[in-house]
């Protein structure tokens, strides 16, 4: 991470903000007031990049993961096994 660098603010909104990386991804960062975010309780969320997101989503639901929140079009969160909450990304 300490080569990570960010390119610049693409979006901000109150409690929202959205950073550009070099390779064209981005860094998302939520406030604790930004709406429909409120599971998002457990720190930094870490992106799992999947090529088929319904597809990682049933295996998550398969395996007994909790999903967390509303599917987005491009993501999903979910409890990981330590308690956290992580996501899957499409790709």
């Amino acid at each position: 991470m300490a080569d990570m660098e960010i390119t610049g603010l693409v979006r901000h909104d109150p409690d929202f903000w959205v950073f550009a990386l070099p390779d064209g991804r981005n860094v998302e960062v939520f406030g604790k007031g930004f709406p429909g975010k409120e599971h998002l309780s457990t720190g930094p969320v870490v992106g799992f990049a999947v090529r088929d997101l319904a597809a990682a989503v049933e295996e998550l639901r398969i395996a007994g993961a909790e999903l967390l929140g509303g599917a987005g079009p491009t993501w999903q969160h979910f409890r990981g096994p330590d308690g956290t909450v992580d996501e899957l990304v499409a790709d």
